[in-house]
């Protein structure tokens, strides 16, 4: 159960991954197009100000882009590791998923002591 869900977290990670990857791109595609067309063409005064801060905006939120990307690819990697670990596990007979007691819950263990001490 615990890998299914790791699975799950895995898969919604590769798709926020694309999501910011794409993003990036869109971002980086648009702060050529400003340059290319607008940047070059404004020389002097309020114009060549607000190209500036528009290309400014166009880098931090390329920057901000960057790292969420950058987030992601780590979160995803680790999230991997604990995957193939639990399937390691699993493939060799090992489980961590239960707790303590043979597979048992402890509300059911609390519920066999009481019936026995009945």
């Amino acid at each position: 159960m615990r890998a299914r869900k790791e699975v799950a977290a895995c898969e919604n990670l590769k798709r926020e991954l694309l999501r910011s990857q794409q993003v990036l791109a869109d971002l980086e595609t648009q702060r050529f197009m400003f340059v290319r067309n607008r940047g070059k063409s404004v020389k002097w005064g309020g114009a060549k100000k607000a190209a500036e801060e528009q290309l400014a905006r166009l880098d931090a939120a390329i920057a901000s882009s960057k790292s969420d990307s950058i987030l992601h690819e780590q979160e995803l990697h680790s999230r991997q590791i604990a995957l193939e670990k639990l399937q390691d596990d699993a493939t060799h007979g090992r489980s961590h998923g239960m707790g303590k007691g043979h597979g048992h819950d402890d509300n059911q263990r609390n519920k066999l002591a009481v019936v026995a001490a009945v």
